[in-house]
């Protein structure tokens, strides 16, 4: 299920600075040269084996007990090749333990959402929107929602995945392009269910994904400003995770989420 928000769409409160803050910085960073001729790496192909360069946080720890509730990050968005397979920059909300009826490679539920070149058919020298989910019973499909405008690159995209409030097997997946609503780039949105997902969440991933063998081309990008859900509200995150770094990706703190504004997380690929 699917709605288009117009571009006069409300964002979170207090994101719109921090947005302006921080993408100063992130587009002094220039784009990366294209991937060495010839440059292989190994990992995977379309469907396991893939290469990661992300953070990872335990449901537990994020400040809401147990229980999943929202996570929400802001990611720089950027032009992306996929080389012979994907890469995207963007978020998971998962179930990895006690998992019943989400496949066997591996046996994970999930519910996923970001930018792409080469996941769902695109084309992998076209940078998109997408999402996907992997529900108990129900299996794996991948949403395509549509290229990027050349005007969205180079500024904030919003990424959120939430539980419904009004019901537990239902998750809402809004995206929402260029945050900071300059003249130049007034945004788009879209809010996206994941319905009949039964998964008892426990843990989110953040930062890249990367399949196959050659070609993917990432500049660096940040994702900032992540705010989590906690009992009667929100904030931002302040627990650092675990951080994996596989070649070719690069995956590192530039400023931890304990410093209060809920850090920010560089990746890039594939040097």
């Amino acid at each position: 299920m699917s709605t288009f928000l117009d571009s006069g769409a409300p964002v979170r409160a207090g994101i719109r600075f921090l947005a302006a803050a921080v993408i100063l910085l992130l587009l002094s960073g220039g784009s990366c040269p294209p991937n060495p001729p010839g440059r292989t790496y190994s990992c995977g192909d379309a469907s396991t084996g893939h290469c990661y360069g992300t953070v990872r946080f335990n449901v537990a720890d994020l400040g809401n007990g147990l229980n999943f509730g929202s996570f929400s990050t802001l990611v720089n968005a950027v032009a992306l090749l996929g080389g012979n397979g994907e890469l995207n920059d963007e978020l998971w909300v998962m179930q990895r333990q006690f998992v019943t009826n989400c496949g066997t490679q591996p046996s994970i539920c999930w519910v996923e959402v970001g930018l792409s070149a080469g996941a769902c058919s695109i084309p992998s020298n076209e940078t998109h929107v997408f999402w996907a989910d992997n529900r108990p019973s129900e299996g794996f499909f991948c949403h395509d929602l549509g290229s990027l405008q050349q005007e969205e690159f180079g500024h904030p995209a919003s990424l959120l995945i939430r539980v419904n409030a009004s019901d537990p097997t239902t998750y809402d997946v809004i995206v929402q392009t260029c945050v900071d609503s300059s003249a130049q780039c007034p945004g788009r949105g879209w809010v996206e269910q994941s319905t009949i997902n039964a998964m008892f969440a426990d843990t989110v991933d953040m930062g890249m994904e990367l399949s196959d063998s050659m070609g993917a081309n990432a500049p660096g990008t940040n994702f900032f400003g992540t705010i989590v859900a906690i009992p009667g509200g929100a904030k931002f995150l302040d627990v650092n995770g675990t951080v994996r770094s596989d070649v070719p990706t690069t995956a590192v703190w530039d400023s931890l989420p304990t410093a209060g504004n809920g850090g920010s997380f560089r990746t890039s690929c594939c040097f």
